[in-house]
């Protein structure tokens, strides 16, 4: 089975992280057609955690921040095409996108079996106790808890829990 043609997918991924740039001359240059195109879903990172971010990373063209629909998708097909284990082979076709973050993108948000629901008061009695036994031992903890992710479990703790 070759690849799936996801060419017009990938295609259409071609946002920029600098797009979402501040214009140099201010606001008053702006291209307000631009803020119409962008993706409601896709996360906005301030100008100056960009640059900080651009001049520290040695992976030029790597895309911090938010993930598009289009990225989703081409992620969905390309994890149903090699599975859930080669992810630098499923991060050659998102471009600006390595392995690390596809795996964690799926691991948290689009594994079909993730729930996304409003926490219980059963699972909130289970994180509990579990961190009692396991501490902050995510991934033992969110093993009791089918449908949440380590990273899901760990944030519900430090949301909720006092300091």
């Amino acid at each position: 089975m070759g690849v799936p043609n996801l060419g017009c997918l990938v295609a259409s991924i071609g946002i920029a992280p600098s797009s979402s740039l501040m214009p140099e001359r201010g606001l008053a240059t702006a291209n307000y057609n631009l803020v119409a195109n962008f993706p409601e879903d896709a996360a906005v990172v301030p100008q100056q955690q960009q640059l900080q971010a651009a001049s520290s990373n040695s992976n030029s063209g790597l895309i911090k921040g938010g993930w598009t629909r289009e990225e989703d998708e081409v992620l969905r097909q390309m994890v149903r095409h090699h599975g859930d284990r080669k992810w630098a082979e499923i991060a050659k076709s998102l471009p600006g996108r390595i392995g690390k973050q596809c795996r964690e993108r799926w691991t948290n948000h689009l594994h079909p079996d993730i729930k996304k629901g409003i926490w219980t008061e059963e699972e909130d009695r289970k994180v509990i106790r579990a961190h009692q036994t396991y501490g902050n031992r995510w991934s033992a903890i969110a093993r009791s808890l089918p449908g949440r992710s380590e990273n899901t479990v760990k944030n519900r703790w430090n949301t909720t829990s006092e300091a």
